[in-house]
């Protein structure tokens, strides 16, 4: 009852202040991720990140994802896999890297180089970040043709508890060097934690009521960040952070990925925590983005197909066709993230979102 109250809520005050409900996706497919034969955590999974390679390993398409079944962190570990028969079908290859016996991983992202493969993860509160005196760090394991190798220094590193310039990161190549592209959030107001326990617990439950009413959300998105490098695997110096232009009232976007096409870069963008759109954005310099106004999936026509909880996405052009991949859940089942897919020829999705 209290959900149908809320989506009727929803409804009235997205018509009201102009918040977009149409989309271009109106159907997605169902991809499966396979260890042997057998699902990892009942085949949940979240944080996907897909890229081609030429041939590494002897297959074109990789997926590295962390499983999140039941929102436990735990079991938030990076799985690196390889496309099988077609692009909704894949293999695990192995697991990156296991649990922590403090803290968790998140956010794995990938990238080839000279005929190398490069795995990137958040760790959260980890011994290894804590003994540095930082509260989150990015790490990245090496693959070469024959081995890995992982290197036990964080390469971007972030002190602040409840704030981190680092969610979510994406790592390209931009000429001789290297970029890292994330979000840039504050997670909780200060002002709002308190150390009695009563208070911070009260505290907590109405700042969840006032953020699904869209009244304040203690979360703040900063923007974009971007770190660059000489190295792949070397330390980034943090440049600064951009604000999204012609981003929506209602959005704070929180998960990203990014991906270049015409010599301009476009990042797809998850629009909030929880129930998020999927939105794309359009940079010319690689610097500033400014999102288009109708989304590529809306929670609201999804949940027509069963589907809600969206997050993390991830996108890739390849001759022309844009494959884009995000988690969503069963509007029956919110425990578990499943990955879906679906494709279109880019310059006409571009087209569509410039309304010609």
């Amino acid at each position: 009852m209290l959900r149908k109250l809320l989506y009727i809520y929803r409804v009235c005050i997205y018509s009201i202040f102009g918040k977009p409900t149409d989309c271009i996706v109106k159907k997605l497919n169902k991809c499966e991720v396979l260890n042997g034969n057998k699902l990892i955590c009942n085949g949940d999974v979240v944080h996907p990140c897909v890229r081609k390679s030429l041939g590494f390993r002897g297959k074109e398409w990789w997926l590295t994802y962390t499983p999140y079944y039941a929102a436990d962190e735990n079991v938030e570990n990076p799985y690196l896999c390889y496309s099988i028969g077609d692009l909704d079908s894949w293999q695990v290859f192995e697991q990156v890297k296991g649990a922590h016996v403090e803290g968790y991983n998140s956010d794995p992202s990938l990238l080839f180089d000279n005929d190398n493969c490069y795995i990137f993860w958040r760790e959260n509160h980890t011994r290894t970040v804590l003994e540095r005196g930082f509260q989150r760090g990015i790490f990245v394991k090496k693959y070469t043709s024959d081995t890995s190798v992982e290197m036990h220094q964080p390469i971007i590193e972030s002190k602040d508890l409840y704030i981190d310039p680092a969610v979510s990161p994406c790592f390209i190549k931009i000429g001789d060097s290297y970029r890292c592209y994330a979000m840039h959030l504050r997670f909780k107001n200060e002002k709002f934690i308190f150390k009695n326990r009563f208070l911070n617990k009260f505290s907590n439950v109405f700042l969840a009521f006032s953020s699904a009413l869209h009244i304040y959300n203690q979360t703040i998105s900063y923007g974009i960040s971007i770190y660059e490098s000489k190295n792949v695997d070397g330390n980034y110096k943090y440049w600064g952070t951009y604000k999204i232009s012609n981003i929506n009232c209602f959005y704070t976007p929180w998960h990203c990925d990014f991906f270049e096409w015409k010599n301009n870069l476009y990042a797809v963008i998850q629009t909030s925590q929880c129930n998020a759109d999927i939105i794309l954005a359009e940079s010319t310099d690689y610097i500033h983005f400014k999102a288009f106004q109708k989304p590529l999936i809306t929670n609201s026509e999804m949940q027509k197909c069963g589907l809600t909880g969206f997050y993390k996405p991830t996108a890739v052009v390849d001759k022309g066709i844009f494959y884009l991949y995000v988690s969503a859940q069963s509007c029956n089942n919110r425990k578990l993230n499943q990955l879906y897919s679906c494709s279109y020829n880019f310059d006409e999705l571009l087209n569509k979102l410039r309304g010609e």
